[in-house]
């Protein structure tokens, strides 16, 4: 019984299922906060979402703009709101990587790029992503003028080594490496900066600020009825980090991301569906940023192209 003994389902086994050969396969220790891709009806579960898509294959003939989510869809989308340690931590965050600015309130722009080495080796769904980080920037340079960018990115898979597979095509090789110097000379020199010019600060924030985060959560063993637990005691901490990188990217002035990304998708259409009732317009400040270049996204996000 782990009810109330977080701290017990770093011991637990999480099971992956092998559809071909309808098998549960042991896959180490990891934990049941993980939903993703551990159990029998993870299939089923994709394949009834993708059914509720359907009837969003195809956008208005005038507008462009894809039909709205089932009603079920834009209540969850709307309900998500991260708790209070992680607004704590995601503001302390930005604050933080605002500095000591005389500005009011700045402009933060939310990238998600998906640059890392698994997307670039991925064939199906990234040939709707532009690959360069590059190209994308020169993309976000025609953007009104913002204070901060904020990059949802792994680190660990983009200045790490490459898998030993990449090397067999040398064009993605190349490709990787410069999105490492890339990354690299923003975090040194800014955004569009260099040795001699300041560019605009850019956060990664999603790991340093998960380590800021304190759970408190009610324990039965426990005489006073609470315990505070940190998503690495846990063994969640890459689990939490995308979810701070998630809110993060909802709450910016504008964000940009790609086609074939369910984490992007998602963050359009949480924006989309959450700020329509505001009426502040932030829900339309998403961008799709591909192979051609940069386009605005009216409306929630469109279907994957990519299964």
């Amino acid at each position: 019984d782990y009810l109330g003994e977080p701290s017990k389902y770093a011991h637990c086994k999480h099971q992956n299922f092998d559809v071909n050969s309808h098998k549960e396969i042991p896959n180490g220790p990891m934990t049941y906060l993980v939903p993703h891709g551990g159990t029998k009806a993870s299939g089923r579960l994709w394949w009834e979402y993708d059914g509720m898509q359907r009837h969003r294959s195809k956008p208005d003939e005038l507008t462009g703009k894809y039909p709205d989510h089932l009603p079920i869809e834009q209540a969850v989308y709307k309900l998500l709101i991260p708790s209070l340690p992680i607004r704590r931590a995601i503001r302390e965050s930005l604050n933080e990587a605002i500095g000591t600015s005389t500005i009011n309130k700045p402009t933060v722009v939310a990238l998600h790029p998906r640059i890392e080495h698994d997307m670039l080796l991925h064939d199906i769904c990234n040939e709707f992503m532009q690959l360069n980080l590059t190209k994308i920037f020169d993309s976000i340079r025609i953007m009104p003028k913002f204070d901060l960018l904020f990059v949802a990115v792994s680190k660990a898979l983009v200045d790490g080594k490459p898998p030993d597979k990449m090397s067999r095509y040398k064009d993605l090789m190349r490709i990787a490496l410069e999105n490492k110097i890339v990354l690299n000379q923003a975090r040194n020199y800014g955004v569009f900066g260099s040795k001699d010019q300041k560019g605009i600060p850019m956060l990664e924030s999603g790991t340093s600020t998960t380590r800021k985060i304190e759970f408190p959560v009610m324990e039965r063993s426990n005489s006073n009825g609470l315990k505070v637990v940190t998503a690495k005691s846990l063994r969640v901490t890459e689990l939490v980090a995308s979810v701070v990188n998630f809110f993060t990217a909802l709450e910016a002035d504008a964000f940009v991301g790609v086609r074939g990304s369910t984490f992007s998708q998602d963050v359009f259409s949480v924006r989309y569906y959450q700020h329509q009732d505001r009426g502040d317009g932030v829900g339309e400040n998403n961008f799709v940023v591909g192979p051609n270049g940069m386009r605005q996204l009216f409306g929630p996000a469109e279907p994957l192209p990519c299964k």
